[in-house]
């Protein structure tokens, strides 16, 4: 066949096979059409939805729902006809902001009959096409690693056919839903006396600041991290990795990569130092986990999705007086950025990690920055993630809206953020319309005998002014 050079060459030949040349993946069209990944004789015409079963990559290529593919790779992501599993911005209706998504924390306490309508029902009408399920603190029944599952009475862990009753009715809502955990950093809890929770408290020897025999760790903090050099580290990470793709039968996962407060350390006179740890950058640290991940993820035709925070240069984004003295709301990018300096800083590591198969979510809740035009000038994918503040989210939305040609490719939409059970969430989201956040947003908030947290309160307003929003853009 000959090289698919265009889109309306797609449109012409509606089924179009790819075959990897060397490293590249080049596409062919079939004069005809196709099925089965074979060319049809002449004469036979499928329609634009007919489903070509070529795997390329290990994911499938289709035409969806008589939608063609708008991000110049003339063909259309999906893993099945009605685009359910697997993000592309030429499965959704809107292509100037094709990922319409939020995250969620699962528990198994969550999983009732209430929530599965709300998925079907609510946010079906909102318009959500994603939604990222944290199993936070591996509350979750891990079949490889039992070891590492949390649990207890008042909190059991999330089990294999929970998952499969959310993703039945995420697919029923045309929801696509995929996993997350917090890879790296964000390894610790306050309920446990040592800091440590899941993964560090099954192998305590991957903290990232463990004791020895003769001298103490750094002090703890409640979000630790785990050792990227320890060499018995990833087999098992990878094992968790699988058993959560498998259970969501996704093609997406968030490694989180977010707020690593705890780095290696070389050993000092006080304290002990980092196992197999040689001094390396921070920056260098940051892209041999990411990389470990990412290809990882790479090899199964996963998608890795990250938070964006360790990438930003604090210096860069805060601004300053004509004395240098940093002015709010600005220096409020503190808490989302990299604020270290030197070889302790993370965000050099931009310029060396895989741009490919990767989408940043770049999360800012009180400011604005134009983080995301920078993450997509440096040819990473990027979704953008408000919080509680409705200003916040639109001015996020109105980047993505109108980003330059250069940009727009990688501008994939909103990942709106939650941070509080579903349970929670869907409490605020029905019966909060029309209250105020507390001034503590961490106290309850009461309306029609229901109770729910300021946060999921402020988050659930600002996610329906952010998806009215959307949705008149439609």
């Amino acid at each position: 066949g000959c090289v698919v050079s265009s889109v309306s060459d797609f449109c012409v030949n509606p089924c179009v096979i790819g075959e990897y040349v060397g490293s590249s993946l080049v596409y062919f069209n079939c004069s005809n059409g196709c099925v089965d990944g074979a060319c049809l004789q002449e004469g036979v015409n499928p329609s634009l939805a007919q489903y070509c079963a070529n795997k390329v990559g290990g994911q499938d290529f289709e035409i969806c729902d008589n939608e063609l593919d708008d991000d110049n790779d003339d063909l259309i992501d999906c893993n099945d006809t009605d685009c359910n599993d697997q993000v592309d911005e030429g499965c959704t209706s809107n292509a100037k902001i094709p990922i319409r998504g939020l995250t969620l924390g699962l528990g198994k306490a969550d999983v009732t009959p209430e929530l599965l309508e709300f998925i079907r029902n609510d946010l079906k009408n909102e318009g959500v096409n994603v939604i990222q399920w944290r199993a936070d603190y591996y509350h979750y029944q891990f079949p490889s690693h039992p070891e590492v599952s949390e649990t207890s009475d008042t909190r059991p862990s999330l089990e294999e056919s929970d998952v499969k009753q959310v993703l039945a009715a995420c697919r029923d809502a045309g929801i696509y839903c995929f996993p997350g955990v917090s890879y790296f950093s964000h390894q610790g809890s306050g309920e446990d006396a040592q800091h440590r929770v899941g993964l560090l408290r099954a192998y305590p020897q991957f903290d990232i600041t463990p004791a020895t025999a003769t001298k103490p760790a750094r002090p703890t903090i409640n979000d630790r991290s785990w050792n990227p050099y320890h060499p018995d580290l990833h087999p098992i990470i990878f094992d968790l990795t699988d058993d959560l793709l498998d259970a969501f039968e996704a093609q997406d996962f968030m490694v989180g990569l977010d707020e690593a407060y705890m780095m290696p350390t070389l050993e000092t006179a006080e304290y002990a130092g980092t196992p197999y740890y040689q001094g390396q950058p921070y920056a260098e640290v940051y892209a041999y986990e990411y990389g470990l991940l990412h290809d990882y993820l790479q090899s199964r035709g996963v998608r890795m999705w990250i938070w964006g925070d360790e990438l930003l240069k604090y210096d860069d984004w805060v601004e300053r007086d004509a004395n240098g003295n940093e002015l709010w709301p600005s220096n409020e990018i503190m808490y989302e950025s990299d604020t270290r300096t030197g070889n302790e800083a993370t965000s050099p590591a931009i310029d060396i990690i895989s741009r490919d198969n990767v989408i940043i979510a770049d999360w800012h809740y009180i400011i604005n920055p134009a983080t995301p035009e920078y993450f997509a000038s440096k040819g990473f994918d990027v979704v953008s993630s408000p919080w509680m503040r409705s200003n916040v989210a639109l001015g996020q939305l109105n980047r993505h809206l109108n980003a330059n040609a250069s940009n727009a490719p990688h501008m994939k939409g909103m990942l709106h953020t939650t941070w509080v059970g579903v349970g929670d969430f869907m409490k605020a989201y029905k019966y909060g319309t029309g209250l105020s956040v507390p001034n503590d947003a961490s106290q309850q908030v009461c309306a029609q005998g229901y109770c729910f947290t300021g946060y999921a309160l402020g988050s659930a307003n600002t996610f329906k002014d952010l998806m009215a929003e959307i949705r008149a853009i439609d």
